[in-house]
């Protein structure tokens, strides 16, 4: 999840993990400098949410983000010269560690990152 404040002049993500069963494992959130595009937020909070993951040891990921562009840009296997290009670079290597990882996108009202441990 992104968020952006106008009244700070800065953005800001926050992720959620969760099992498979939907019960609450991990989760954090960061205060991000400047006014970022939603593009940007969406594959920060990604990225944050697929490195935590790993971080805690992780091994199949089955990530449901919000943003179609970024979950149709991580499935891609050519290079993205897009403003997330970067970022989905580092999810894909990240991706590539784990024994099992799908992404989706999921159409809702929210938008709201989940990353299901199995």
């Amino acid at each position: 999840m992104g968020a952006v404040f106008s009244s700070c002049g800065c953005s800001g993500v926050g992720v959620v993990l969760r099992n498979h069963e939907g019960h609450f494992l991990a989760g954090l959130s960061l205060k991000l400098v400047g006014q970022l595009s939603a593009n940007n937020i969406e594959a920060w909070a990604t990225f944050t949410a697929v490195r935590l993951g790993h971080e805690l040891g992780f091994w199949r990921i089955v990530l449901e983000g919000a943003s179609k562009v970024v979950t149709d840009a991580i499935q891609k296997t050519r290079s993205d010269f897009s403003e997330i290009g970067n970022f989905v670079e580092k999810i894909q290597a990240y991706g590539s560690s784990f024994e099992s990882f799908s992404v989706s996108w999921i159409q809702r009202a929210s938008r709201i990152y989940s990353l299901s441990h199995i």
